[in-house]
């Protein structure tokens, strides 16, 4: 048999392994949505044996996130800092946190992630759209937020806009910033930012329908009775030391008519914020 033969066979031998590796996976990804549907289905019908009517946004399909190391990024703070101050400089104040000053104001930011930052000047205005401002200046600070989440209130002289940090479009539940506008002048902005992302994430274990039961368990066990569901999402809590280590561990948040729960992704326990 000549060569050319034979590299042949090998070709057809290698595009067979790859299909039947090929059908492996796909079979495999088909036991896994049948599986993962008999559960949601499984789980819906707990529900309504116990007269819990889903009224709000509920995938039980969906996936928790990555549970990420935090650290504080010095370089990263200060040049956040100095978007909004017009150029910082920094000194230390002890206890993890550390004054900015700049042309246009003053900042102190902390180890945990908590800043306060003071403007002195006009030099950042407030726009048309006061969500789409309090989205920019989040980027401004090193964050992501979504302009359409965003919580304004405003009248004649003043206005105030919140909004609330995510990670990979996950909201971040404890880590929110408030900017006060008075006049169309940013006069303040106040809250808690997400530290640097300091390496790669470990998968969490815990699934929705787990994590509703367990949350449902707890109702129970503190003697309250829910009728409603109103809401199932992936989140995310932010944990850190005041010197800047720390985790973003993915939850679950459970809105009930009774009390929202928070429920660990990763060891399946309640967590307070």
């Amino acid at each position: 048999m000549d060569s050319a033969k034979i590299k042949n066979y090998i070709l057809i031998v290698l595009l067979l392994l790859n299909a039947c590796l090929a059908a492996l996976v796909l079979i495999r990804f088909t036991d896994s949505r049948a599986s993962a549907r008999a559960m949601e289905q499984s789980t819906l019908e707990i529900l309504a044996q116990k007269g819990i009517a889903v009224t709000g946004p509920v995938d039980l399909l969906a996936k928790p996130g990555a549970s990420v190391p935090v650290s504080r990024d010095a370089a990263q703070e200060r040049d956040c800092a100095s978007r909004l101050l017009s150029g910082a400089s920094g000194s230390d104040q002890g206890g993890g946190s550390i004054m900015y000053t700049g042309k246009s104001g003053q900042a102190v930011f902390r180890g945990t992630g908590e800043f306060e930052l003071l403007m002195t000047d006009s030099s950042v205005r407030l726009g048309r759209s006061p969500s789409a401002t309090g989205a920019r200046l989040m980027r401004r600070l090193g964050m992501s937020g979504s302009a359409a989440n965003a919580r304004v209130s405003q009248d004649d002289s003043s206005a105030t806009v919140v909004l609330q940090a995510e990670y990979e479009g996950r909201p971040i539940l404890n880590c929110e910033v408030t900017f006060t506008f008075t006049g169309s002048r940013l006069l303040l902005a106040v809250g808690r930012r997400p530290l640097h992302v300091a390496g790669t994430g470990s998968d969490a274990a815990v699934d929705a329908s787990t994590a509703l039961m367990r949350a449902l368990a707890l109702l129970t066990r503190d003697g309250q009775t829910c009728t409603e569901l109103q809401g199932l999402s992936p989140c995310y809590v932010l944990d850190c030391d005041a010197a800047g280590d720390g985790t973003l561990t993915p939850v679950w948040r459970i809105e009930t008519d009774v009390r929202t729960i928070l429920i660990s992704a990763v060891t399946g326990e309640p967590v307070a914020i």
